[in-house]
Parts: structure tokens; sequence; C-alpha cells
């Protein structure tokens, strides 16, 4: 292609440039207009198009530019906004409302930034108009500037900082920068009286608002964690956990070294198991209270000695946990829920009543022969709810004298033994005993099912 081609093709390019837009998935301009479509193949070299006019070509990229209307779009809409936002500032600067102005201003400068490259001679006027906002911001910034120096000096602080304030505009790091250090300095030592005082909620305020426009002072981050742990360690000794644990971690946050902090949090994690075991227990979740007691008396024992004040406080606390476990442990033991299953054996079932401290049922039957027996174990013993309370609460012995069923000599001996020991003359008989085979309460056959027999027990056993 000869030069002169080649200076022909990018002028109709720039000619192009100011088309109206043209709707379509990808718009390209080349020597010979624009062309509109949906992109099917691409490689380094070319561009494969189904144009919206129906067909396809294919296009060599280096002698096409693509368009981006979407940009385009949005960048006249950027301009348009920040010409208004010019007027609207202009107005305010006649009126010598500096604040304002400069508000306008910042506004219509960010309004230009985002404007892309890619809009050709958009971007340069998006631009150009920057530069001569930037320009007219001078003035109201140095008004501003000056008020604040006069409140200053006057020692009314409150009014210099909104002053200094004012000046500052989104994206302009360089006057941020030197207009905070200003306020830095008028803040900081009140955030230190403050702090002084024990006035931690506006020691944070004004140490916060040093942080945001120093971002990089640690002495600055260090001061705020510092006060932080002060508020926290406050709540914490008025009972207010979450308000405690809310600045306990924004401690740790800005200074992750902070041992005093975590201690806390420590601290307030093993009072909140402490209190929720209690609540378990009240609920007879044994082995769930059993759990966070034995977790929360770890934290204690682990925090003996970090915080001295609180050492006496800690050992009492160690010691209601440890309290605490025994009786779960104990509780457990007792309410663990077992197989609700029919034991023969009269000695293995005591050993286990001792050890569960549990009654035991012992239902004295003809299993083969003896029609109300057989009725008693398939209207209440064979169903859930029975089997369910029994396993909670009993320990079930059948002691059987059937007529032809097979039983060992040893069970034949130890049923006769107990059918003495226990006076049996008819069946079902069901007696109750403690795990030291004492008589409890004797009963049989009972209508109404399942629940009602189980309500009958419970009323046994509570007398």
């Amino acid at each position: 292609m000869s030069a002169t081609r080649i200076i022909s093709h990018f002028l109709v390019i720039f000619l192009l440039g100011a088309c109206s837009v043209c709707r379509g998935d990808v718009v390209y301009l080349t020597s010979g207009g624009q062309i509109t479509g949906s992109v099917i193949e691409e490689n380094d070299e070319y561009i494969k198009l189904e144009l919206d006019s129906g067909g396809v070509t294919r296009l060599q990229k280096k002698y096409v530019k693509k368009i981006d209307y979407t940009a385009v779009s949005d960048a006249e809409e950027a301009i348009a906004k920040a010409e208004k936002l010019q007027k609207e500032a202009d107005a305010a600067l006649v009126r010598e409302d500096w604040g304002t102005a400069v508000a306008k201003y910042g506004e219509a400068i960010r309004q230009c930034s985002l404007v892309r490259e890619s809009t050709g001679e958009l971007y340069t006027r998006a631009s150009a108009l920057s530069l001569e906002f930037k320009k007219q911001l001078i003035t109201p910034r140095k008004e501003l500037i000056e008020e604040a120096d006069k409140e200053l000096a006057l020692e009314n602080y409150e009014k210099a900082v909104s002053y200094y304030k004012a000046t500052i505009i989104r994206g302009d790091e360089d006057h941020t920068r030197e207009i905070g250090k200003k306020i830095v300095s008028i803040y900081l030592p009140f955030a230190d009286a403050c702090f002084d005082k024990k006035d931690y909620a506006k020691s944070i305020k004004y140490y916060r608002e040093c942080l945001t426009l120093a971002p990089e002072d640690r002495e600055i981050a260090e001061k705020l964690a510092r006060a932080y742990l002060e508020r926290g360690t406050a709540f914490y000794q008025k009972g207010r956990h979450n308000e405690a644990t809310r600045d306990l971690r924004t401690c740790v946050k800005l200074l992750p070294s902070n041992r005093r902090a975590k201690d806390y949090l420590s601290l307030i994690r093993a009072d909140t198991l402490f209190m929720q075991a209690g609540k378990d227990k009240e609920r007879e979740k044994y082995s769930v209270a059993l759990k966070k007691y034995t977790e929360a008396g770890k934290i204690y024992k682990g925090l003996l000695g970090k915080q001295e004040a609180l050492d006496k406080s800690f050992q009492e606390r160690i010691s209601m946990v440890e309290q605490n476990v025994g009786t779960c442990e104990e509780l457990v033991s007792k309410n663990v829920r077992l197989p609700a299953v029919w034991s023969h054996n009269y000695e293995e079932t005591t050993k286990s009543a001792k050890k569960y401290d549990r009654p035991i049922l012992m239902n004295f039957t003809g299993s083969d022969w003896c029609g109300w027996c057989k009725k008693l174990k398939g209207e209440v013993f064979s169903r859930p709810s029975f089997m369910d309370y029994a396993s909670k609460n009993l320990l079930l012995l059948e002691v059987d004298f059937p007529s032809r069923k097979q039983q060992s000599s040893k069970v034949r001996e130890q049923n006769q033994r107990l059918k003495r020991k226990y006076g049996i003359r008819g069946y079902p008989t069901i007696i109750l005993i403690d795990a030291n085979g004492n008589e409890i309460a004797r009963t049989g056959y009972r209508k109404g099912g399942p629940n009602k027999y189980v309500q009958h027990l419970k009323s046994l056993l509570s007398r």
C-alpha cells in the first residue's frame, strides 16, 4: 500500500469517527466505511464478521479500527454532566460560596476522569476540561484555607477543620495529604486529651478521623487500637459482651500483636460458654453442657497469670467449672440413652443399675402361655414410646417361666430364686427395684396403652 493510500485511509477513519452511533455487536471503521456485525472468528491477523446487513466478511486487523460505542455514549454523558457542574461552580464563585465551588469543580473533574482513552477526541476534550477545572479550583481553595487558618488562630478548631475538609476532592491525593496533616495536627491532641479523661468514645472518633487522613501512620493506628481496647474492657466489666467483643476485635485488627485484647476475647468466649452450659444443663442437655464447661475451664486455666487483676476471679470460675463438670458427668452417666433390651441376667442388670443409677423393671411373665402377659407385651412393652422412656430411665429384666421355651438351668434357678424372694403369685407381675434389689413398687397389666403405662410407672417411681 502506498504512503498516499495509507494517509487517505486514516483520514477516512478520522472523519468517520464523528459519525452518529450505529447499533450492533461490534462496529469497525474501514477505508470503505463503517461495518457492523458479530465476531464469529478472530486471530492475530484477521477478524471474521457476520454482518448485520447479511453475509460474512473478513477484515485485516491492521487496516481497521474498532469503535467502542458504549464508551462513546458514556463519555458524552460524563462530559455533559461535567459542563453542567462547571456552570454551577462558576455561579458559586460569583456569590463567593467557596465550598460549593470546590465540590462542584471536584465532581466535574471526576466525571472527566470517567472518559476512556478509546473514545478518541472525546477523551482529549475531557482531559482539556479537567485541566481547566483544576485551574478554576485554585481560587476557592485558597479562600477556604485562609478562612480555616483564621479560625485556627481563634481556636475555633471545628470550624477550621470544616473549612480544611471543604478543600478536599476525590482523586487529588497530594492536596489531601497536605491538608490531612493540618487536620491531624488539630485532632490528635484532642484525641489524646479525651483518652486521658477516659472518654474513649470521643478519642476513638478523633483517632479514626486522623487515621483516615494518615492511613500509613502506625502511631495513630496504635493509639486507636489502645482506645478500642480500653473501651472494650470497660464494656466487658459492665457485662456488655457484644459491644466488648466488637471493640476488642477492632483492636486486634488494627494491632494484631495486642495480646491483652486477644486474652479478653478468650475470656468473653469462656464466659459465654459457661453461661450457655448453664442453660443446657437446665434443659437437661448434660452432654452438651459438659463439653462447654470443659472448654470454658481450659480457657480460664490458660488465662491464669496473664491478667493478674483477674486471677482471683479466674480461680473462682475454675472452681465453679470443675464443680459443674463433676455434676454433668454424673448426670450424663445417669441420663445416657441405653438400648431398651430385655436382659435375663439379674446380676449383670444390678451392676448396670449401680453404674447408671437407674431402677430396674422386672417383668415376671409366662411368655408362651400367659394371655395377659402377651397382652401387656403387645400393648406396652413392644411399643416405641415405652422403649424410648425405658432407654433413658430404666433397665429391663425379664424373669420368664415358659411352658415350652427352652432355658438354661442357670436362668431357671435364678428365676425360681427371684420368684421366692419377691413372693410372686401370679403373672404378669411387674416389680420396680433399685440397684441393691430393694423393691420400690409393684404393678401388673393396665389398660390404656404405652403412654398411660409410662405415666403410671413415673408415678410409682416418684413416691
